[in-house]
């Protein structure tokens, strides 16, 4: 399938990668794509998703494409490298991200108290914003030991510098190999500059921890060190739903379905071309999640049970999230916490525009979600002791 002739510039001005995602696989759950003179493949198919991060995975990586378009903001972290690199980061992320700390929930209890504050006010107020602001909070407080307090300081340089880099990376990313020559420092220099100043903080607040106890050897610094800028290149950019998942073949190789007159034989991959999956489309496939799955039905969950690579909230195999329980317990908390607090969530009257999506590396919403007249429960309840 010929792309549309503009699409790079349609992505560029109007964030409508999703729209496109959408309508290049309504011809095919495996669609190949000329963008900008390269061939993309374009998959919602399960088995290709279990082949790039699973059964082949030594033959899909993030490629040196997706490092370069990301180095300027993120330099070698876990989310764009591959080989030794990417497996020193996981091995110093690992202690940090797969464990929970005993404080956790006493950290998340007190940020939520600030998300009180925010919509006790009885005036329409943009739900994405307090979520967006309250996530970097916890996250912060947590993996850095420091809050970025995005929930109470109105100005937050850090937060809307990282928020201008995502975006950056999102247009350099849909123009290809065109989009390395763009570097940060020349487009963003101000937010490159508050993001080093942020960095280089925790930078300081970790190092200063050693001063009565200073490790056996440079080396264990060092990794501490590089674990608390690791976290943070990690939990910056995953605060919000992924839309794609981009691999390229390191080698020559073939995905198990899209080839062949039918499309369920094998396609051949060559060396250097960029596979799109596509979560967005893969989990709104209606016949995998039913026929309203555009449709945000909790309820579904009493009878949909999805096999394994059908859902993939985390990715799958080897490069599975490593913050995966940290973001589960933290969706599990705060909508416990919103039903005890809460007894009714309504959007606002002000709410004129339909739920909208955008893509700027992560999904967002397309404009303001507003909330409004959140009443009370008849009796507000003490949250439950921490373990």
């Amino acid at each position: 399938m010929p792309a549309p002739k503009s699409l790079s510039f349609t992505v560029l001005t109007c964030h409508e990668l999703i729209e496109v995602q959408e309508d290049i696989l309504k011809h095919g759950h495996v669609v190949e794509v000329n963008m900008a003179g390269s061939t993309m493949i374009f998959t919602d198919e399960p088995d290709n998703f279990r082949a790039c991060m699973s059964t082949k995975f030594s033959d899909f990586g993030k490629g040196e494409l997706l490092h370069s378009v990301f180095k300027g903001s993120m330099a070698d972290a876990i989310f764009c490298t591959d080989g030794d690199i990417w497996r020193r980061s996981r091995t110093i992320l690992r202690p940090h991200c797969a464990k929970p700390r005993p404080n956790d929930l006493e950290i998340t209890e007190s940020h939520f108290a600030h998300v009180l504050k925010q919509v006790e006010q009885g005036q329409a107020v943009n739900v994405w914003d307090i979520v967006d602001r309250y996530q970097l909070d916890v996250a912060t407080h947590v993996f850095f030991g420091k809050s970025a307090d995005a929930l109470i300081i109105n100005r937050q340089p850090f937060r809307k510098a990282m928020e201008r880099l995502l975006k950056i990376a999102s247009y350099k990313m849909s123009f290809g190999t065109l989009g390395t020559y763009v570097p940060e420092w020349l487009v963003a220099r101000n937010a490159m500059k508050e993001l080093d100043g942020y960095v280089n903080s925790l930078y300081d607040l970790a190092q200063s921890g050693y001063r009565d106890s200073k490790p056996d050897n440079e080396e264990i610094l060092m990794d501490s060190l590089a674990a608390r800028q690791l976290e943070f290149k990690a939990c910056s950019i995953s605060r919000c739903t992924v839309a794609i998942n981009m691999k390229i073949a390191h080698r020559d190789t073939s995905l198990p379905t899209g080839g062949g007159p039918s499309g369920k034989e094998p396609l051949a991959v060559l060396k250097g071309t960029p596979v799109v999956l596509s979560l967005w489309c893969l989990q709104r496939r209606p016949d995998l999640v039913g026929n309203d799955a555009h449709l945000f039905r909790p309820s579904r969950w009493e009878t949909w049970k999805p096999k394994q690579w059908e859902f993939i909230p985390f990715n799958h195999g080897v490069r599975t999230c490593l913050g995966k329980d940290f973001g589960q317990e933290q969706v599990e908390y705060i909508i416990a916490r919103i039903a005890q607090e809460f007894s009714q969530l309504k959007m606002a009257d002000e709410q004129v525009l339909p739920m909208g999506y955008k893509f700027e590396l992560n999904v967002k919403p397309s404009w303001p979600c507003l909330g409004k007249e959140i009443q009370m429960g008849m009796m507000r309840k003490q949250p439950a002791a921490m373990a």
